[in-house]
């Protein structure tokens, strides 16, 4: 029920805005994709990490191999010509990418110590955290269909806390 409330807040979440015109159905169908990959490497991680046997020394081997991917594809885009990007878009990158490392190292112990169904259900509650972000720092909106995503979502968070 609480996994259940979650998804149902999340989902109301990203259908709360009100169309101006003809439905685009994109967002969505890019949405529900995203959280089929968020599944998949969350439950390959998951596993990894069980089968090393350590979420650390996974996380750590996770790491030096997409190093060595992103590093191949900088190469690849610089011998493309690509525009160089300002300083502050770089700072930010660089604070995005340490807070996703972070993030996922603590997402990947967590997999080791709990079922995924939790682990994943609770990372995703991440979403109520971005509104607020949106509202204070983007200047969104904030409608009553939002507070109420929001609420549904934080109600199976605790019914997930508390139900264990």
């Amino acid at each position: 029920m609480a996994v259940l409330l979650i998804g149902l807040g999340i989902t109301s979440l990203a259908l709360s805005r009100r169309p101006t015109s003809l439905i685009d159905l994109r967002p969505l169908v890019f949405a529900i994709a995203t959280g089929v990959f968020i599944a998949g490497y969350t439950i390959v991680d998951g596993l990894g990490a069980r089968v090393a046997r350590s979420p650390h020394a996974y996380m750590v081997w996770v790491s030096l191999l997409t190093s060595i991917v992103i590093v191949a594809c900088t190469r690849w885009l610089q011998q493309r010509g690509q525009a160089p990007i300002g300083r502050r878009s770089r700072n930010a990158g660089i604070a995005a990418g340490i807070m996703s490392y972070g993030s996922s190292w603590i997402v990947i112990w967590a997999l080791t110590l709990a079922p995924f169904a939790l682990v994943s259900a609770l990372r995703e509650t991440g979403v109520v955290f971005a509104v607020p972000i949106a509202v204070v720092i983007l200047k969104e909106r904030l409608s009553l269909s939002r507070l109420a995503s929001i609420a549904t979502t934080l109600i199976g968070t605790t019914l997930l806390k508390f139900g264990r």
